[in-house]
């Protein structure tokens, strides 16, 4: 009944023994005494298993095959060991007692170890760059903008809408790509959503340009380097949204409640008390459809393709959706069939690896001593497929989740959006669409598979179907 996912995740069950000898050891801490000095404890601990490779043919394995290339350290170091990532000495942490200790320190390591193409078109903004207060108060506000309850309630018509207008193209075609064709109606949907100023082909092609930049391995401003086209893609789109959001302010068209969620991101208020300027605003509306749209796309593509060779599944999701209408966020937070196919889906097939944060002093994080200048970041893949949290981990079973809930995991065993101060906060609005899209999808169609020639997933940067994935759905 169930596909069964491969090598990658053999390797991990591999390890699960030595994940479960790492349970129990201590949690974290900053190797900092009171007077500033390094405390000798630390200092004595041993470094974490592995040793960081050669940059160059580490890089190449782990770009092929990024899970496998994880599963093969998991199995042989257990769930925190050192890599080398991008030409930089890494320690990738999972297991409970591991992530459990990354959190209690990373606010000790809050700089951001992302590549410098990436940080760079980010910009001053991303709060992916920014720290403490500024990283607080910035995520305050795109929380109140756009993330929130008040936000919600004013969005779900407009998705439900727009899932159906995209669904009825499927149905009168009887075919898509999921992937392809969810990126563009995720770009559309978000940017009103988020902004109210819909995304013309124009825009869209400046926001995937800008895309490309940010995983660019030359940081030079130049025609012919992804990263020169994505910094002057970057520019032209926050140009843009920044003279459409001037006008609708002069014109008074701003109190349209179809720009909600822009007049508030308006009131936003930075570390100082002062208001975000109006190249502020515009530069997160952009930042969050670009941090958005490939997520979803991401989610609902490869949920719909596990599911294509999963009938159970099919049916009891389509059980509930046609017994539960969804007209409300209550009536879609009532479809917990659907969200433990979300669940299931993230937990086969996460989207990414941690996020990366640099130690700026020796820090303990599960009895190791992690010094001053590594790269760190919490794995979600290595939980995801450990044997004593999910039985048979290797295939796609939501029942697990239906008869589990997510939310009932041990502490820091679960993280498909990031972990801690960085953690996304836009899952609570993915899970909303999602539902929304999938529960109009599985009442359309009965069941639908890949059509021939259709090519696997891309994995780097984000795990997602290829373009070229081509599905065939048969209507109820």
């Amino acid at each position: 009944m169930f596909a069964v996912l491969g090598r990658n995740a053999r390797l991990l069950l591999g390890a699960s023994a030595i994940l479960s000898v790492r349970r129990g050891r201590r949690s974290g801490r900053v190797g900092r005494a009171a007077d500033g000095a390094v405390e000798g404890a630390v200092v004595e601990l041993p470094l974490p298993p592995g040793k960081p490779g050669n940059a160059f043919l580490d890089l190449l394995k782990y770009v092929k095959d990024p899970d496998g290339y994880i599963a093969e350290r998991v199995e042989a170091y257990g769930p925190v060991f050192q890599m080398n990532y991008f030409g930089r000495k890494t320690v990738i942490v999972g297991g409970a007692d591991g992530v459990t200790g990354f959190t209690n320190v990373e606010k000790n390591i809050t700089k951001s170890a992302l590549p410098d193409t990436f940080s760079q078109l980010h910009t001053e903004y991303g709060t992916m760059n920014l720290a403490g207060e500024a990283h607080k108060t910035s995520r305050v506000g795109l929380i109140n903008s756009a993330l929130c309850e008040e936000a919600f309630e004013f969005f779900l018509p407009v998705i439900k809408a727009r899932c159906s207008e995209f669904l009825d193209s499927v149905e009168s075609r009887g075919k898509f790509r999921p992937a392809q064709e969810l990126k563009d109606w995720s770009v559309t949907l978000f940017a009103e959503l988020f902004t109210g100023i819909p995304f013309d082909r124009d825009m869209m092609r400046l926001l995937y340009s800008y895309n490309e930049g940010l995983y660019g391995l030359i940081p030079l401003k130049l025609p012919f380097t992804a990263f020169g086209r994505g910094f002057r893609a970057k520019d032209e789109l926050v140009g843009r949204l920044r003279r459409q959001i001037e006008e609708l302010t002069q014109s008074g068209q701003i109190e349209e409640p179809k720009y909600s969620a822009l007049r508030r991101m308006m009131k936003s208020e930075d570390e100082n008390g002062e208001n975000w300027s109006v190249d502020r605003v515009a530069t997160a509306s952009m930042l969050m459809v670009w941090g958005a749209y490939v997520e979803l796309a991401s989610l609902l593509s490869n949920a719909i393709c596990l599911m294509s060779s999963a009938s159970e599944v099919r049916d009891k999701a389509y059980a509930e959706a046609s017994a539960k209408p969804a007209g409300t966020q209550s009536d879609l937070k009532k479809l917990s069939y659907l969200q433990a196919i979300l669940d299931e889906t993230l937990r086969v097939k996460p989207p990414s690896g941690g996020g990366f944060r640099l130690a700026e002093e020796d820090i303990e994080i599960a009895g190791y001593r992690i010094p001053k200048g590594f790269v760190v970041s919490a794995d979600p893949r290595i939980t995801n497929m450990d044997p004593a949290l999910h039985a048979m981990p290797e295939s796609f079973n939501p029942d697990r989740f239906a008869e589990r809930p997510a939310q009932s995991l041990p502490k820091g065993t679960w993280f498909p959006g990031g972990i801690g101060l960085h953690g996304c906060p836009g899952i609570p609005l993915a899970m909303i669409i999602s539902k929304a899209f999938l529960a109009d999808f599985v009442q359309r169609f009965s069941s639908w598979r890949p059509a021939r020639g259709s090519e696997g997933w891309v994995n780097i940067p984000i795990r997602i179907l290829g373009d070229k994935y081509e599905v065939e759905v048969e209507k109820r």
